[in-house]
């Protein structure tokens, strides 16, 4: 009788759009929405220099990955083998004839 209704809870979230290129071309132009000072001017250039060297170590991204699934290939054929030879040896069948009875 005197019960709140139950309703949804309302969120006020306004999604916005994000440009990278675009903030990044405005921060190396200079142009800024506030007028900063000339330190975070500095730590700004500083900033997208360390994000341009990032993104430019992508080769050697690609030569660990590589490493890395050259190791794994090997470590899953090293793995194989192993379990051939196992299985093919008349040792794993007298452990397992023991083993049931």
């Amino acid at each position: 009788m005197f019960k709140k209704k139950i309703t949804n809870k309302t969120f006020d979230y306004v999604p916005r759009f994000y440009d990278q290129e675009k903030e990044e071309r405005e921060l190396r132009l200079g142009i800024n929405k506030k007028d900063g000072d000339a330190l975070s001017n500095t730590k700004n250039n500083i900033r997208m220099g360390l994000r341009r060297k990032s993104r430019g170590q992508t080769s050697s991204a690609r030569k660990s990955s590589a490493q890395s699934n050259i190791r794994l290939m090997g470590i899953i054929f090293v793995l194989f083998l192993v379990t051939y030879v196992v299985l093919k040896s008349d040792m794993f069948f007298k452990f397992a004839d023991s083993l049931l009875g």
